[in-house]
């Protein structure tokens, strides 16, 4: 699975370039902005930064879909001894980590412009003292830090249900018509209908799952992230088992 999973890996290394050089652009005009003090250069690049860490992240979730799609239609991934199960797998855990890396780049990226930007005005050990205090004043006992954790966790979870359920999609249009132009279409159509019925179901059962809160007032009781685990995998398995019994490729 290894092999296959750096084979997918590579699929999306021009849109990892691009990412890569973008935020490299956006981290030096900030901190040219800084050094000749131009705030009109540093906001928009902030703003880039901010607006791009959104869009990237569902935009390489939404390619991995793409790739999968052209995949079923050329056969490509299916051109190897692999099971059916390797490759889907292989699949969903690159377009999981291909978000994770591009989340990173730009987390990585936001912190440098904030050190660049202290570090220039010289008051870096100050502002560090100031957000250590706060965090202790405002968390007690690490409780905020817990809630951040847990939140993301849940979105990442939730936004993991949604590239998996546009991979069922895909698989359920290519079923169904294999080889038309029309095939993209009947999966935007199955995508949203399979998530209104997962909403629809969530919405149903919602009172009689556990509503337990993490870390105080989070977003997100327990019940969400058990139900949309549960999800997760029941997609995975009605995934694998429509592209090995039904397409016959």
């Amino acid at each position: 699975m290894g092999k296959l999973m750096k084979y997918e890996w590579k699929k999306q290394r021009t849109s990892r370039m691009i990412v890569m050089v973008a935020l490299a652009v956006c981290v030096l005009t900030f901190l040219g902005g800084v050094m000749v003090e131009k705030d009109a250069l540093m906001g928009v690049s902030a703003m880039l930064l901010l607006v791009g860490s959104f869009f990237v992240v569902f935009y390489m979730g939404i390619e991995s879909i793409l790739i999968l799609n052209r995949d079923l239609k050329t056969k490509q991934s299916w051109m190897t001894p692999k099971s059916v199960w390797e490759i889907l797998g292989a699949k969903f855990v690159v377009a999981i980590v291909q978000m994770f890396f591009v989340f990173a780049l730009y987390v990585i990226a936001g912190l440098l412009c904030f050190v660049g930007m202290l570090q220039y005005v010289g008051e870096l050990g100050n502002v560090f003292a100031i957000i250590r205090d706060s965090f202790i004043r405002v968390s007690g006992e690490g409780q905020l830090i817990a809630q951040i954790i847990w939140n993301l966790l849940c979105i990442f979870v939730g936004w993991t249900e949604v590239v998996m359920v546009g991979y069922l999609a895909v698989i359920v249009s290519r079923t169904i018509l294999r080889d038309s132009k029309y095939a993209g279409g009947i999966s935007i159509v199955a995508f949203f209908v399979i998530t209104f019925i997962i909403e629809k179901i969530y919405n149903l059962i919602s009172n009689v799952l556990p509503n337990v809160e993490v870390a105080g007032n989070s977003f997100f009781g327990v019940g969400y992230l058990v139900y949309y685990i549960i999800i997760c995998v029941a997609v995975f398995l009605l995934s694998g088992w429509m592209a090995d019994k039904k397409l016959s490729v």
